[in-house]
């Protein structure tokens, strides 16, 4: 093939995609899935004709919608594993193009990449009256686009029966999240959750400071003539209202509970030291030595259930002077590959990233190292293109009767070993409790 790409054009029931052939790939940019006919309305499955041309040569990351990475040449019959990807991005930014996911490399390695987008912020995550319980726009977004992919994805080459949803951090709550018994609809065989990121608090319960922020209520009215009106202050209002909470996330669904989630083979990752350096009121306070100060003040907030003086203790072993930093990573995402480990009804593997003092491996690090990868270090990319092949992956299943196996990745020198139950610590300290749940309050 030509190193400049030209146009190729596959034809499904629901249209005709013109995307671009490169010598390594084929790309297909920006395909919209679903109509939405309000920004705060619920979105529909988009259903297109099979005469209708429809170009996708240009990405467009504003829109809700879909890009597709495949093989060159990859074509109806070929079977080939698909992994549907969703972004992440505190669930109020983000993109279907994401550029640390893109799939050229997964594409040499024979895997159809789909990256799926949705509605971020306000727009995808407000809860209003009239929703159901566990009903959020932005994760019916990305099962409409699953629902395409079944539909569609055989006449790129790739086999519906045989798709991976892989999720990175907001993305990776919401993979979980339509692994509910509740949300899932077969459109995925297995699930790799990469740093999965919920609320620790729903958004009932900080609903009324938004709504003084705004100075309207939050209703799917009032914030669509708000944000016709005025986007502006809107904007504000809701980064005023983001920034109140800065030691949590302010949207996503909640609460998480493993216990609901189907029985389908999961594989959940996380790095060690995960929100070292993104938070920086927490490394300020390190730098500073009041870390564990900080930690003794913050502990309530951040959902520890354990003594401060226990989990400082073992926050220390792992890095000293970074106890704030540490409880914040713990907090926000450990604490959810902890309890998807401990509580799923499906086997389940747990992957850990370990960086060092001085070259921590923080959040995001890991995603080129499954799409990106060094042609010298490709451990982890082999490993993810195995799992969405259907190979399990070659380490001891996580289970509490056999030691709470998980296999770590010195990312220092690109090696792999087994240790057992590395996240006791989290594990002690966030327990699987829910206060407002058990309260009775309404979520």
């Amino acid at each position: 093939m030509p190193t400049t790409p030209t146009a190729v054009t596959v034809s499904t029931p629901e249209g005709r995609f013109r995307g671009l052939a490169y010598a390594t790939h084929t790309e297909f940019s920006s395909i919209e899935f679903c109509s939405i006919p309000g920004p705060f309305h619920n979105s529909q499955p988009r259903r297109g004709e099979s005469t209708e041309l429809i170009d996708a040569t240009v990405p467009h990351p504003e829109r809700v919608a879909l890009s597709i990475t495949a093989p060159p040449g990859a074509t109806l019959g070929d079977d080939l594993p698909v992994i549907a990807y969703i972004h992440g991005g505190s669930y109020d930014s983000g993109t279907h193009e994401d550029q640390d996911a893109q799939g050229t490399a997964m594409a040499q390695s024979g895997v159809i990449v789909v990256r799926l987008g949705y509605r971020t912020g306000l727009p995808g995550f407000a809860r209003f009256p009239d929703d159901d319980p566990t009903y959020y726009r932005g994760v019916a977004d990305c099962q409409w686009g699953l629902n395409w992919v079944q539909r569609c994805i055989e006449y790129f080459g790739g086999d519906p029966t045989n798709v991976t949803l892989v999720g990175q951090s907001a993305g990776a709550g919401i993979a979980l999240w339509l692994t509910r018994r509740d949300h899932y609809q077969g459109t995925f065989r297995r699930i790799l959750a990469m740093s999965p990121a919920y609320p620790r608090v729903p958004f009932s319960q900080r609903k009324g400071s938004l709504r003084r922020l705004i100075f309207t209520p939050v209703t799917r009215r009032h914030l669509t003539e708000l944000l016709e009106k005025k986007p502006g202050a809107l904007a504000r209002g809701y980064r005023r209202w983001r920034t109140r909470y800065f030691y949590d996330l302010v949207l996503g669904p909640a609460p998480f509970d493993a216990q609901e989630l189907a029985n389908i083979p999961i594989l959940v990752t996380c790095t060690r030291e995960e929100c070292f350096k993104f938070v920086p009121a927490a490394r300020r306070a390190d730098t500073k030595g009041y870390g564990g100060i900080a930690a003794r003040l913050m502990a309530s907030a951040m959902g520890l259930e354990i003594p401060v003086s226990s989990y400082l203790e073992s926050a220390r072993k792992v890095y000293p002077h970074r106890e704030m930093s540490q409880l914040i990573s713990d907090s926000s995402i450990r604490r959810w590959v902890s309890d998807t480990a401990e509580n799923a009804p499906a086997q389940c593997w747990v992957l850990q990233y370990e960086g060092t003092a001085e070259k921590p491996m923080l959040h995001c690090d890991d995603l080129p190292l499954v799409f990106r990868p060094d042609p010298t270090r490709r451990t982890i990319h082999r490993i993810v293109v195995d799992f969405a092949r259907g190979n399990t992956p070659a380490w001891p299943r996580y289970q509490r009767t056999d030691g709470r196996q998980v296999q770590i990745y010195d990312a220092a020198q690109g090696t792999l070993h087994t240790a057992a139950d590395p996240l006791k610590p989290v594990r002690l300290a966030f327990t699987h409790h829910i206060p407002w749940k058990s309260a009775g309050a309404r979520w």
